[in-house]
């Protein structure tokens, strides 16, 4: 037993004996599912921890860091996933108090990676250029150029899914070679 003094007012605490409930875990969902990153969001009804742990068998053997912020509002990224890939997660929530929550077993499907095909380049003048190029399923697009194979300057991503690509590039100066790569990934279930 721990004694507390507040406002005057003593009272016993016995640290042994849970306090509240444990966290209620609701409204699990995956978003942004793309090749190797998804984001797992879901709810708790009091102020607890976020963890999220998955994997390809049901095992969960891999976690993301613990984050010990309290919310009741939970957002996980996870990262270095498989492209085209189903994988199993569960959810985890933790109070002040020590009371942990598992959620029961989810899951979601990374996107596949698109064939890229067919770039070119058109409309070329001293400041601007043309890139186009061809997906085999409906993804973004993002060119990044550079005078050195750096490919450090990206133009904005374009979220539109297409498999028709075109993109503009400006800002470039005359008379000078440009390397350049274009991107796109495809969102999940394509």
């Amino acid at each position: 037993m721990t004694t507390t003094a507040t406002g005057g007012t003593f009272f016993n605490v016995d640290a042994s004996s849970p306090v509240a409930a444990p966290p209620v875990i609701s409204g699990i969902s995956a978003s942004n599912v793309l090749i190797q990153t998804a984001t797992v969001s879901w709810s708790t009804d009091i102020y607890s921890t976020s963890q999220v742990c998955y994997s390809t068998d049901h095992a969960y053997g891999t976690c993301t860091s613990l984050d010990a912020t309290l919310v009741i509002a939970h957002s996980v990224g996870l990262s270095g996933l498989t492209a085209n890939t189903q994988y199993f997660y569960v959810v985890k929530s933790q109070d002040a108090f020590a009371n942990l929550t598992t959620s029961g077993e989810n899951n979601l499907t990374t996107a596949n990676a698109p064939t890229i095909s067919g770039e070119a380049e058109s409309n070329i003048t001293d400041t601007t250029a043309t890139i186009t190029w061809v997906t085999n399923v409906a993804s973004d697009s993002k060119v990044c150029y550079s005078t050195d194979h750096a490919y450090g300057t990206c133009t904005t991503l374009d979220t539109n899914l297409v498999t028709s690509h075109s993109v503009g590039v400006s800002g470039l100066v005359a008379s000078t070679t440009y390397f350049y790569v274009v991107k796109s990934q495809a969102a999940a279930g394509a």
